[in-house]
């Protein structure tokens, strides 16, 4: 039996007592792990504003806020916050959103100024949101072992739980979880449809590439991707006879009826018909793109049409009005791009190599020694029978890297890439599978114990550094940050010789990230209810100045008189400063890196004591612009 043939007895086959188990532990660890971060985390950057955002679509149908992403994830984290008597004050009804505004950051501040519960609704909204998490084991498990057999599903699965970028974004609301798993889901029942044909396939597929687009604008790269891979396809068994010309134009007619048909009319749903079928010349863009406007600088009083005087302007656009000027929105961010930083460096604009540089630093050992391992594997072709698939695999993992990697307008989340992840994780899965080429048992059990030994590495490494899941660097970090400026790092302060060792490698890799990367590579604003802790386990904090990442220094002033933010707020010897902030762009904070911290929480906060002399100083209370 070939092995096509029998990975498909092998999908076919019930789930093993085994598999369930393996299953059961992934998701209770990933519910436990997430569940803790959710529960305790503060705000990162916007996440209020999704939350609002999510509820002006949800209660009074407007999509208006927060256009750059599609609804989707915002509604599922704002869902719980729509029950609550406490919520949405007169003055979130009253609220407009201007066309082309980013007004979330105000609807953000609102919620939380004026819902007294708001911390509550915030970790029921991400306790949803944790749904998608939880729903991608399944799909790399049952992906995997539908192409390589029970062994790569389990693998898939155990990267999936235990990746730093699934755990950390993961538990949070935002939509880059919840498209990485609906990519892989959408590829993963077209890539079945191919293998089988089956007649439920099809239409199952228009549905999960339609939920998939109201998760992230960049998965619209799955249309000429999965009719890439049926050209392909279709190629292939035409030249082997193994089809008529007309059965490929069914099936093309099948594609496009069951695929962009259904797709397209979940989106429409998703974003309740507004504005679908609006000509496309009356539309005001303002991204150079759309608008034909000379430079990105115009953009900012202006608006435009490329297509308002031409034949296209008079055809009427099958998507939401919203829908396309979200479009328009995330485009003009690129075009005039962001400041962006890497490796101790500043630039207007970011890198192609941006990605590959943040994964090496962010993605676990044993992740990256499996995906050389199982790439290598792939290229030397071990286990011809299953090639295809593979191809399919790494074909889509870098189609979607280099994509992303494309978008040079900025480069300051790596959190971008997840949607390509699930992808080099089911292809990992292949090394060690059953059928992976005709070998001995005893070489294929060494194979395995390869695998789960470096599966093991993954799951320490993220352990070890939990619950700093956002923040997760691996051991490369201090190598890559070598020569590059730093402040000083706290005073070590463990008893054991142990302790000492295990302090000094965690204090490497805390003082190094942020010469690497910055934002929500590794300060989102996740760590201000720690700092909160680490304050009232201490008696000798009376005041202290924060200026954190984030909402952070206005949720701290809610919680207790000590926290002070204002220029004019007193003499305090204590100031709390955001790791963003020490290493900003106009070096505000740089006369800080001379004095040693006393703690740095969750490897994101600086606290000092400083002295009286600087504490007077204008350096000391400057607030970040």
């Amino acid at each position: 039996m070939n092995d096509a043939a029998a990975t498909l007895n092998c999908s076919a086959a019930k789930i093993t007592r085994l598999e369930k188990a393996a299953l059961a532990i992934c998701c209770l660890t990933l519910a436990a792990l997430q569940g803790a971060l959710a529960w305790n985390s503060s705000y990162v950057f916007n996440e209020n504003g999704r939350i609002a955002s999510g509820l002006m679509k949800l209660k009074h149908g407007d999509f208006s806020s927060f256009r750059v992403n599609p609804p989707l994830s915002d509604c599922v984290g704002a869902a719980p916050a729509l029950f609550g008597k406490d919520v949405y004050s007169s003055e979130h009804k009253a609220m407009v959103f201007a066309p082309y505004g980013r007004l979330e950051y105000q609807a953000g501040e609102a919620f939380v100024r004026e819902t007294p519960s708001h911390r509550l609704y915030l970790r029921l909204g991400r306790l949803a949101t944790i749904s998608f998490s939880l729903a991608g084991v399944f799909v790399c498990f049952f992906y995997g072992r539908f192409l390589f057999g029970s062994w790569a599903g389990l693998v898939a699965a155990f990267l999936w739980t235990f990746s730093p970028y699934v755990l950390g974004y993961g538990s949070t609301i935002g939509a880059d979880v919840p498209s990485a798993v609906l990519a892989l889901a959408a590829v993963g029942v077209f890539h079945y449809w191919l293998k089988t044909r089956s007649a439920l396939a099809l239409p199952l597929f228009g549905v999960t590439l339609g939920i998939a687009q109201l998760c992230k604008f960049t998965l619209l790269a799955l249309y000429p991707l999965v009719f890439i891979m049926w050209t392909i396809d279709a190629t292939v068994r035409r030249l082997r006879k193994r089809t008529t010309v007309r059965a490929v134009f069914v099936e093309l007619r099948d594609l496009l009826v069951w695929g962009a048909g259904v797709s397209l009319l979940l989106i429409n749903m998703g974003y309740l018909f507004g504005g679908t079928c609006k000509p496309l010349g009356e539309y005001q863009f303002r991204s150079r793109l759309l608008s034909g406007l000379p430079s990105p600088k115009e953009s900012l009083s202006n608006t435009g049409n490329r297509f308002s005087d031409t034949t296209l302007g008079l055809l009427p656009v099958p998507l939401p009005e919203d829908y396309l000027l979200g479009i328009d929105a995330q485009r003009l961010d690129f075009e005039r791009g962001l400041p962006s930083y890497r490796g101790g460096v500043w630039s207007a604009r970011g890198w192609f190599s941006y990605y590959c540089y943040a994964l090496a630093l962010k993605l676990p050992l044993g992740v990256l020694a499996l995906s050389g391992l199982a790439f290598g594997t792939f290229l030397f072709k071990r286990g011809r029978g299953a090639c295809p698939d593979e191809l399919v695999l790494w074909g889509t993992f870098f189609f979607l890297f280099l994509l992303i990697s494309s978008q040079k307008g900025f480069s300051t989340h790596s959190r971008y890439i997840l949607p390509a992840l699930p992808f080099l994780f089911v292809a990992i899965g292949r090394l060690g599978a059953n059928g992976n080429r005709a070998r001995s048992s005893r070489l294929l059990r060494a194979d395995r114990a390869v695998v789960a030994v470096l599966c093991a590495q993954t799951a320490f490494s993220c352990l070890a550094s939990y619950p700093n899941a956002i923040s997760y660097f691996n051991a490369l970090t201090p190598i890559a940050a070598r020569g590059i400026e730093r402040p000083l790092g706290p005073e070590p302060r463990a008893s054991t010789r142990v302790g000492r060792a295990l302090e000094r490698f965690d204090s490497a890799i805390t003082s190094a990230a942020p010469c690497c990367l910055l934002d929500s590579n590794l300060d989102w604003g996740q760590d201000a209810y720690r700092l909160d802790a680490w304050v009232k386990s201490r008696d000798d904090v009376q005041e202290m100045k924060v200026c954190l990442w984030s909402n952070g220094d206005d949720l701290l002033k809610k919680t207790s008189p000590i926290y002070k933010t204002r220029v004019d707020a007193g003499k305090s010897p204590w100031l709390a400063l955001s790791v963003n902030y020490l290493f900003d762009e106009q070096k505000n904070y740089r006369w800080l890196w001379e004095q040693r911290p006393v703690a740095v929480v969750g490897r994101t906060i600086y606290v000092y004591r400083l002295s009286t002399e600087d504490d007077d100083s204008e350096q000391a209370v400057k607030e970040p612009e």
